[in-house]
């Protein structure tokens, strides 16, 4: 039997190692396959030249 505390603790634990995993898997794929990619001007376009605005007001910081 676990406490709430223990509990939570390893499943912040778990959602980090699957964080890290997902990194891995995508670094191996990007060193060992042919993948396409892409810059940040195709992507996103015209705007990615832009410099971003920041609503100071938005209630985020």
């Amino acid at each position: 039997m676990l406490t709430q505390k223990q509990y939570e603790s390893l499943n912040r634990e778990i959602e980090a190692l699957y964080d890290q995993l997902a990194d891995l898997m995508a670094e191996n794929r990007l060193l060992t396959e042919t993948v396409p990619t892409f810059s940040d001007m195709e992507v996103r376009g015209a705007i990615a030249t832009e410099s971003p605005v920041i609503d100071e007001e938005d209630g985020w910081e």
